[in-house]
């Protein structure tokens, strides 16, 4: 797949250019993730678990050793209006956990861990952990129903 990709950087016109192109669409997609042609990557990044679920911006900049697990998100914000507009950058050694997001113009410094389920917007400095608050649990004094509905056939 990183050979392709990295002949679609160099060249994606003509016929085979289009080939290279629906090959690693078709490859992607079946993984259910998506690295665009133009992200920036200095090495290419480790995914424990391959590209399951994880989309990574045409814009964005992955450093040296990143560590990439599933259904990660790393996207550019796009409104124009938006004081977050732009792509990430991840520098090198950066180990980004499972269901993490990562939006916008930030930039994520070397050796950071961002934990699973973190959403990230502002910058991270080196060396540093970002978790998340401890869920809210709310207990409730009667019994929940978790039955599932299809609401396709509900009237």
């Amino acid at each position: 797949m990183w050979n392709l990709r990295d002949k679609l950087r160099i060249n994606n016109s003509g016929v085979f250019g289009k080939m290279r192109r629906q090959l690693y669409i078709y490859y992607t997609q079946n993984k259910g993730g998506w690295i665009g042609v133009g992200t920036t990557l200095k090495s290419v990044p480790l995914f424990p678990h391959d590209i399951l679920g994880v989309f990574i911006s045409n814009s964005a900049i992955i450093g040296k050793n990143v560590i990439i697990y599933q259904h990660v998100t790393i996207g550019s914000n796009t409104l124009p209006d938006s004081k977050g507009m732009g792509a990430p950058v991840i520098e090198d050694g950066v180990l980004i956990g499972a269901g993490a997001k990562i939006i916008g113009n930030v930039h994520i410094g070397e050796n950071a861990r961002i934990g699973a389920g973190c959403i990230v917007t502002c910058d991270v400095p080196s060396n540093s952990v970002v978790v998340m608050v401890r869920p809210a649990i709310i207990t409730k004094d009667y019994r929940l129903s978790n039955v599932f509905v299809d609401n396709e056939y509900c009237p």
